[in-house]
């Protein structure tokens, strides 16, 4: 198993710097604000298992987190084994999210290049503050 580092988000209010909430990430591979900074969504690792192959492997997440609060608003898993990393963006409304990725791994079998594979684009809807 890889080694999981766990890194501490710590959510500050700008105008006080008051500490709202922090908490700890396993994994934590990336984040990224929704446009309008209510919405932090952290690409996770997590162990899992491809149904297809029954191998353990490692799985991504996102998780969506209401900065106000610091509440998880939303856990959207995707799926093993997906190669290059999953890429995501919010609406510019903030209250849908679309993830993209290829299905499969690194590896090329019969000449087959790992960007020519079918992409995979995915609407998520995200639950009202």
């Amino acid at each position: 198993m890889c080694g999981k580092r766990s890194r501490t988000i710590n959510l500050h209010g700008l105008n006080d710097q008051h500490q709202i909430r922090n908490f700890d990430v396993p994994g934590l591979i990336d984040a990224r604000f929704s446009p309008d900074g209510h919405r932090l969504a952290l690409l996770v690792d997590r162990e899992g298992t491809d149904p297809g192959s029954r191998m353990l492997g490692f799985a991504r997440t996102l998780r969506v987190v209401d900065t106000d609060t610091g509440r998880e608003a939303a856990m959207i898993p995707i799926p093993v084994p997906v190669w290059p990393e999953p890429d995501w963006t919010f609406s510019p409304d903030g209250k849908m999210m679309a993830i993209w990725y290829n299905r499969g791994t690194n590896v090329v079998l019969n000449d087959e290049s790992p960007s020519d594979r079918p992409q995979t684009v995915e609407l998520w809807d995200i639950p009202p503050r």
